[in-house]
């Protein structure tokens, strides 16, 4: 039975080690596999890095057997590719790492404006960018900041999220009226979606998280349902500012917490429209599972939006914090049934090559390989 030190300990015992000269603990004799070559770090939550590395790593393996695996444990990795599918877990981890490993780092977002602790975490992240050898970022936007910071260009790779395709998908009308009906939304209503984690903190979520822009979702919602009989289904934790804001305006809603991440598809396949408010995203996910749901996607000029979406042919694209452009557009979209069959149609095919299967060999390409391959 192996013996697993407690993760403050284990670091303080990593940093005295490496301090003595000690490049793994292989020399030392606490440590000894041949497998995996690619470690991918994620988090212990069920939440959405777990998700990614999971289906990066289950794309490449098909192939490539036992080449990458998961860990939510990296300071007894060593001679690996360790792949930290967010920059707050490198910054967590960055001073007990061993040099021995070569290190891929995933940003997704963050910029200073968003705050002191932002601005404290960019700087962290911009000293200890000399021991990355590949930064990952999936969007446009983020690719040009990371460069404007003085992140070298050759060691910044984009990469787009993925979607699981065949978990995410249509359904038909039949079928969706009956799958309305089982989760509890009325049948005389349209169905706007919001499905992610928008307030401070893992509790209540009282105190609203404003790059997520709960509070332009309440004021598109308000607008919108003066001229539309709108139903509101939340998914996601920490959603307590918006159904506090919701109940005050007497807008209908259904609050659904998907604890595991695939069934996040029958909330999708019940909407006529995603709304996504966002001031700041690296992605977000909700723009390709909506496209592969089926479902009309309007977005803020966030992440991945300007990279995915081609403005009123495949999804919609509107201003950061422009509450009332988001509910126009809507209103547009909720009057005609051809508008967003149109969209969906369209979407369907720029879907295709964001599934899971397809990034993940950009991955195991651009990424892993020559990384391998310099070892």
């Amino acid at each position: 039975m192996q013996y697993r030190f407690p993760h403050e300990f284990y670091k303080s015992l990593v940093r005295h080690l490496i301090s003595f000269g000690f490049q793994s603990l292989n020399e030392f004799g606490l440590y000894s596999s041949e497998k995996p070559k690619i470690n991918y770090i994620v988090e212990k939550e069920d939440w959405s890095v777990k998700w990614d590395g999971n289906y990066i790593s289950t794309n490449i393996n098909k192939n490539s057997k036992e080449l990458i695996g998961l860990s939510t444990f990296p300071a007894n990795i060593f001679n690996r590719i360790v792949h930290f599918g967010s920059h707050y877990m490198w910054l967590n981890w960055e001073s007990s790492l061993n040099k021995s490993n070569k290190y891929v780092v995933t940003y997704f977002h963050g910029k200073p404006e968003d705050g002191k602790a932002a601005r404290k975490q960019i700087d962290h992240f911009i000293d200890s960018s000399d021991s990355i050898d590949c930064i990952v970022t999936a969007a446009s936007v983020i690719e040009k900041r990371l460069q404007d910071w003085g992140i070298p260009k050759n060691k910044i790779i984009k990469i787009p999220l993925g979607v699981d395709t065949e978990n995410f998908s249509p359904i038909g009308k039949e079928e969706k009226i009956k799958l309305r009906k089982k989760i509890g939304i009325p049948d005389d209503c349209y169905v706007i979606g919001s499905f992610q984690k928008d307030g401070v903190g893992w509790g209540d979520g009282m105190e609203p998280k404003l790059i997520k822009g709960p509070d332009i979702f309440v004021k598109a919602m308000e607008r919108l349902s003066k001229h539309f009989n709108i139903f509101i289904l939340l998914t996601g934790p920490a959603r307590g500012y918006v159904k506090r804001e919701l109940e005050r305006l007497n807008i209908p809603y259904l609050h659904k917490y998907a604890s595991h991440y695939p069934d996040l598809n029958k909330y999708y396949r019940v909407l006529d429209a995603y709304l996504v408010a966002s001031r700041e995203e690296g992605g977000p996910k909700a723009i390709l599972e909506s496209m592969a749901s089926g479902v009309p996607i309007v977005s803020t000029n966030v992440g991945m939006a300007e990279d995915v979406i081609l403005n009123r042919v495949n999804g919609y694209i509107a201003p950061v914090a422009d509450h009332i452009k988001l509910s126009n557009i809507l209103g547009e979209l909720l009057e005609s049934d051809k508008s967003r069959e149109n969209i969906c149609t369209n979407a369907f095919e720029t879907i295709k090559k964001y599934d899971w299967n397809v990034v993940a060999e950009q991955y195991l390409e651009r990424v892993y390989k020559p990384l391998i391959n310099d070892t």
